[in-house]
């Protein structure tokens, strides 16, 4: 099971500067959603596209709320709430989405014109919320207990882009599962999530981009818990969210 912040919302690109005497790129201002996304022709090695709609992602999302509703959160203010909020908001005329799979994680994009509330992800994951506790109270997991750390990640590099920018968080999640047998998996989780400006007064834009690493295998005591392998680097992480931010802020290039 997920950490208790990392709903199905996470791909890459390289930015391409401009040098010499390249063209000047023009943005795209009538661009919708799904010409912000990333060009699924850069997914980094391994990941391959698939299917996934925006009113399937809302569905995958409703259900992961819905059995977070029945968890118990330590510290009680550090329950995340920015997803409940933008999940309900989410169609296909607003949003989209893309998705890959790898054998070793999995990737979603969404960029919306619906504003995600970053501050409540501050508030869910950042200082005194940085570590926490889930306990699953009902169903199979029932007696499952869920430790995750939270890390702040330093932004991209963006050049000009970073000015269209208004709020940024990347976070890397390092979650221990303790199954009510007492045996333990690990997993390793990136996030990031951006409000993104749009040149000539079109509508800023919501980017989430999330990087799942699979969990490892349960282990039971009195064997080490197991070390989670994170998904990619961090720093490929950031440099791809990057790409993301840069794609949205000025349309997917020819």
């Amino acid at each position: 099971m997920a950490g208790p912040a990392a709903v199905v919302l996470g791909l890459v690109a390289t930015v391409t500067v401009a040098c010499g005497h390249a063209p000047t790129t023009v943005p795209d201002l009538a661009a919708v959603p799904a010409d912000l996304l990333l060009d699924p022709s850069t997914l980094p090695v391994g990941f391959t596209a698939t299917e996934l709609s925006v009113s399937q992602l809302v569905d995958a999302n409703s259900t992961q709320l819905k059995a977070a509703d029945a968890t118990e959160v330590t510290p009680q203010q550090c329950r995340p709430t920015a997803d409940a909020k933008l999940n309900p908001t989410l169609t296909e005329a607003n949003s989209a989405v893309l998705a890959a799979q790898a054998s070793f994680g999995g990737l979603v994009e969404l960029v919306t014109t619906e504003m995600r509330d970053i501050g409540a992800d501050v508030a869910a994951m950042i200082g005194s919320c940085a570590r926490t506790q889930t306990m699953i109270t009902t169903g199979n997991l029932a007696g499952t207990g869920i430790v995750t750390v939270h890390s702040e990640m330093a932004a991209p590099e963006l050049g000009k882009d970073a000015e269209k920018v208004e709020q940024m968080l990347l976070v890397k999640s390092a979650t221990t599962t303790t199954l009510a047998d007492r045996s333990v998996r690990t997993r390793i989780d990136y996030v990031g999530y951006a409000i993104v400006a749009r040149p000539g007064g079109a509508a800023p834009v919501s980017v989430s981009l999330t990087v799942s690493g699979d969990p490892t295998d349960a282990v039971a005591p009195p064997a080490p818990v197991p070390t989670a392998h994170a998904p990619i680097a961090e720093q490929d992480f950031v440099t791809l969210f990057g790409s993301a931010l840069s794609v949205a802020a000025e349309g997917r290039k020819a």
